[in-house]
């Protein structure tokens, strides 16, 4: 039952969760059976594209598996958390990139230099060999392995951890725990962090490119057979950035969006307001996705004035929008009032003076005299 909660959570109203909760006792019931009798085995992956952030295959499987790896996880993801490096911070309980991105901070002020190093294709480079033997000397059960085999091995090909598996994110940092322990304790380097497959690590001294660079190169191909999609060292005292995590990181203590980042913000902000204006989502979903956007701004410094006052304008019309209605909000609005001008992307207002009595809790009318287009491409 607390698997099933765990992989429902927040997708409730799809359409093959619906199913599953129609004849909820009786399915759940064939999952127990198929497991008790090593029955189960993986179904087949319907595969899709995403590119946001950047090109990926997600795999998805079928509602009924994601219950057996929530099952599966509920009870090895405490046995194979206590193995893992303190700021090793992906897809673990109480870490996560603000964690991490408060010990960049911290680090850079402690340090003048650091190597930053970027796996690449991970997931598409995982050995199902190499991190099945990981896991047997982690667990001793017969059950456990067994079905820890066939979610590994459920892909064909030597290589691959599907991504969109919830399994695979443990496997993917019980796969790199290994490098945690060279650099910690053979190395002896005493600040590091690493999320997922992007690590740093920091230092007082120069950083020798061919004594502890090339080693853990070395390592990452010899023990793990993986390769390094960047490789590169950072002067923090030249005033060189840490781009870790979606933020660019200074020594002087500013923190920014990277600017990937700030592009992906502007578009889901064009597309937000679109979908608020033409009702294409509800708004507690723009309401979210709001929130969320707050969360990521909130942890820069001395470069939050443009992210945030664009997102205080769709704040303002959400308002409006819950408290009156969307068709309200158009009318108020008035599109037909406003030209769109070329040079600037913007809708320019024909009667500033008129929106503002009707809008007076809105004070960037006054401010910009402009607005923000929703046209979304």
């Amino acid at each position: 039952m607390e698997a099933y909660k765990l992989a429902a959570k927040g997708k409730k109203s799809r359409r093959a969760i619906k199913r599953f909760y129609k004849d909820f006792d009786n399915n759940l019931a064939k999952i127990q059976h198929a497991l008790r009798t090593r029955q189960f085995t993986t179904s087949a992956y319907r595969e899709k594209t995403i590119f946001e952030p950047k090109k990926r295959t997600i795999y998805v499987l079928p509602f009924p598996d994601r219950i057996v790896h929530h099952a599966l996880m509920n009870i090895c993801e405490p046995i194979i958390d206590k193995r893992f490096y303190e700021y090793s911070l992906s897809c673990r309980p109480g870490k996560g990139i603000h964690k991490g991105l408060k010990y960049v901070q911290d680090k850079i002020r402690a340090n003048n230099y650091a190597w930053k190093f970027d796996v690449s294709k991970f997931y598409p480079s995982i050995n199902h060999d190499l991190v099945y033997g990981q896991v047997c000397s982690v667990f001793k059960d017969p059950f456990v392995l067994w079905l820890f085999k066939d979610i590994i091995y459920s892909i064909d090909g030597e290589t691959n951890m599907p991504i969109g598996n919830y399994v695979s994110q443990w496997l993917g940092n019980l796969y790199l725990n290994g490098l945690d322990i060279f650099i910690k304790e053979e190395l002896k380097i005493r600040d590091y962090v690493r999320y997922c497959d992007d690590f740093i690590i920091f230092s007082k001294t120069p950083i020798d490119e061919e004594g502890i660079v090339k080693r853990i190169i070395d390592f990452l191909w010899d023990k793990l057979k993986l390769l390094p999609s960047q490789s590169y060292g950072i002067d923090l005292v030249g005033g060189e950035p840490i781009d870790f995590l979606g933020y660019k990181v200074y020594k002087d203590g500013r923190t920014q969006l990277r600017d990937t980042s700030k592009k992906r913000f502007k578009n889901h902000v064009k597309f937000l307001y679109y979908a608020l204006h033409h009702k294409v989502m509800s708004l507690d979903y723009i309401r979210s996705s709001l929130y969320s956007m707050h969360g990521w701004i909130k942890y820069t410094k001395f470069d939050t004035l443009g992210p945030m006052t664009t997102l205080y304008k769709l704040e303002d019309e959400l308002h409006i929008a819950e408290r009156y209605g969307v068709d309200t909000l158009n009318r108020v609005r008035g599109s037909d009032k406003y030209d769109y001008d070329p040079k600037t992307g913007l809708y320019l207002s024909r009667d500033l003076e008129k929106n503002r009595k009707l809008l007076r809790h809105i004070n960037w009318f006054a401010a910009d005299k402009r607005k923000i287009p929703i046209n979304y491409r």
